[in-house]
């Protein structure tokens, strides 16, 4: 058998079995390896130290076994319910009373939680309350509510101990007759097609309780709006036929919430809408091209439209189409993005804000002013070994026949020194140079066409 002992503290251990504890089987059972005791004369928040000595059949004890010590956990001892619920503008007042369990111990409730959900049995959630004791078993607890009325919560309280033991109360179901409107509708937006069909759409409520939705409409601002809906808008949209053969361009349309209750939120802000209109604008007129160094000039006489336009510039070339919005009140535009010794031809498109179009006469230039832009990023540098030079640049866009290569050394004066067939390479090797002098250089390039390029700004290169 076994005595089992066990002190408090610093305390001297006490033995807690009258008589050796024999662990005891019948033959049916099978042999366990452990054997275990219950000691039932604990009390909570305390511990417990314990060791056993094993005793052989002629009394004899054994070692001492390790010691071990057990905490006794403190239990709430309670029992929680909410006895009612009172709604106070927006605060809800719950009174709620405690029950002690074994009325020979304390009620041990060292944290008090409140839950709330939509829902009956699952998504609580803490909600933050002020506590108010009412007596040594009721309190009252005072939470706040983002509305007056109109809400549907279950509540249920949880007691926990200082060793965190938990009790909790029996779920309390607690609604209000919503009372008070909906929020207003917000982003109102439409449109009406070719066809006379208005669509709006809006943002769904914030609201959880709405029925539907009343749209109205009116001609005018200065006129009455009439409810244009026979039933409630389920949806975040509606869909109306309008008569395009009237006095008015314009239909205004706003929108109204509608709870469970029956309480009317205030009107969404108004909407204006315009018909469509099917008639294209007077298209602009192109008067004349004129040809620049630069570029071309394109002249035009804008049209008179009632409506409001916005006007676009084409230009076509070798095949491509550009596009250039331009203002509605300009007449002119200089165009220096055209290509050499080709056909560019422009007219304007003019657009209302029905998207109805319009386009002017095309007219077209031949974009030739005799000579070719200069060469850009013409560089020039000495070889690794320091005795000669050699020239870079970066070719043309277009066609280049034959490239000339323009030499000056020190205060002389320049001379074609290379004639290069176009080839696909774009740099030249001077080997035509001595040490301690300066030379200057000038690369002018042909077309197949005979036409010569502008010069560029001469490089220096010391040797």
């Amino acid at each position: 058998g076994f005595i089992i002992e066990r002190k408090l503290a610093d305390s001297a251990y006490v033995v807690i079995t009258q008589e050796p504890f024999v662990y005891f089987r019948t033959n049916t059972e099978k042999e366990l390896k452990l054997a275990s005791y219950r000691d039932e004369s604990v009390k909570q928040g305390l511990n417990y130290t314990y060791r056993i000595t094993a005793l052989n059949f002629f009394g004899e004890k054994a070692g001492l076994s390790k010691e071990l010590t057990v905490y006794i956990p403190v239990l709430v001892n309670a029992d929680l319910n909410i006895k009612s619920i009172v709604a106070k503008e927006k605060k809800r007042i719950l009174n709620c009373e405690v029950f002690i369990q074994d009325k020979k111990s304390s009620v041990n409730l060292e944290k008090l939680i409140l839950l709330r959900s939509l829902k009956k049995d699952r998504d609580f959630s803490e909600v933050p309350f002020v506590r108010k004791s009412l007596s040594d078993s009721t309190f009252e607890l005072t939470v706040a509510n983002q509305l007056e009325s109109g809400e549907a919560f279950y509540y249920q309280l949880l007691g926990i101990s200082k060793d965190n033991d938990t009790v909790k109360s029996t779920v309390n179901y607690f609604y209000t007759l919503d009372q008070t409107p909906p929020l207003q509708i917000l982003n109102l937006k439409g449109t009406v097609d070719s066809t006379g069909i208005a669509k709006i759409t809006w943002e769904k409520s914030t609201d959880t309780d709405i029925q539907g939705y009343k749209v109205f409409r009116s001609n005018s601002m200065k006129e009455e709006f009439i409810e244009c809906t026979n039933s409630f808008v389920k949806g975040l949209n509606y869909q109306d036929t309008l008569n395009l053969n009237s006095l008015t361009n314009e239909i205004y349309y706003f929108v109204i919430a509608v709870d469970e209750n029956f309480n009317n939120s205030l009107p969404s802000d108004t909407v204006e809408l315009v018909k469509p209109d099917t008639i294209a604008p007077i298209p602009s007129i192109i008067d004349d091209l004129i040809l620049d160094n630069n570029g071309i000039e394109i002249k035009w006489k804008n049209a008179v439209n009632t409506d409001k336009t916005i006007q676009y510039l084409y230009k076509k070339a070798e095949g491509k189409l550009d596009s250039l919005k331009i203002e509605s009140t300009r007449e002119n535009y200089f165009d220096s993005l055209v290509q050499f010794g080709k056909m560019n031809v422009y007219y304007i498109k003019t657009i209302d804000l029905s998207n109805n179009s319009s386009v002017s006469n095309e007219k077209g230039l031949i974009y030739e002013p005799g000579f070719r832009p200069a060469l850009i990023n013409v560089k020039g540098k000495l070889t690794e070994n320091k005795k000669n030079i050699v020239l870079t640049w970066e070719n043309p866009k277009f066609e280049v026949f034959q490239y000339f290569i323009y030499k000056k050394k020190n205060d002389g004066k320049f001379q074609l020194v290379k004639t290069i067939e176009k080839n696909g390479k774009n740099e030249y090797l001077d080997i035509d140079v001595n040490i301690s002098n300066e030379y200057e250089y000038i690369i002018v390039y042909q077309t197949k066409e005979g036409f010569r390029s502008l010069k560029h700004k001469p490089f220096k290169v010391r040797i």
